[in-house]
């Protein structure tokens, strides 16, 4: 269920494949959609509904790219790693070329995701009903 969105996340990342891979997106992600909807976790569905809701209200790219790490740390959660601390960072940091120089990003990835929507002004369309686990523990 899962492996043509993660797929298709890590063609959108990938800049030989991105302008491919924005063409099938409405697709994918409603094939997606249906599939997470009926077996994916309570935090795996949270977390795409979260995703989805704010992309229709055009984040700022920080926003969206910790959003993204929320769903795939939930997606490996479900899968894989019932209890995986992973954080953004280790999710998305290969991914990205300059982490390393973009400290709000960084920051994106780790902060609690309402002090992130704050520091970029942006008012997310949902409530923090449930907060994405993002800082790693011991």
């Amino acid at each position: 269920m899962y492996e043509p969105f993660v797929a298709h996340l890590g063609d959108l990342l990938t800049p030989a494949r991105k302008k491919t891979a924005e063409t099938r997106s409405e697709e994918v992600m409603a094939n997606f959609q249906t599939s997470v909807m009926m077996w994916g976790s309570d935090e795996a569905v949270s977390a795409f509904s979260r995703f989805r809701r704010a992309t229709a209200a055009n984040p700022p790219g920080h926003i969206t790219m910790r959003l993204v790490a929320d769903l795939l740390i939930a997606i490996r959660r479900d899968i894989a790693v019932p209890d995986s601390r992973t954080t953004g960072i280790e999710i998305l940091g290969s991914r990205l070329n300059d982490l390393t120089k973009d400290s709000a990003m960084a920051r994106a990835l780790q902060a609690p995701f309402d002090e992130v929507c704050e520091e970029h002004g942006w008012e997310p369309p949902f409530e923090f009903e449930i907060k994405p686990a993002q800082k790693r523990k011991g």
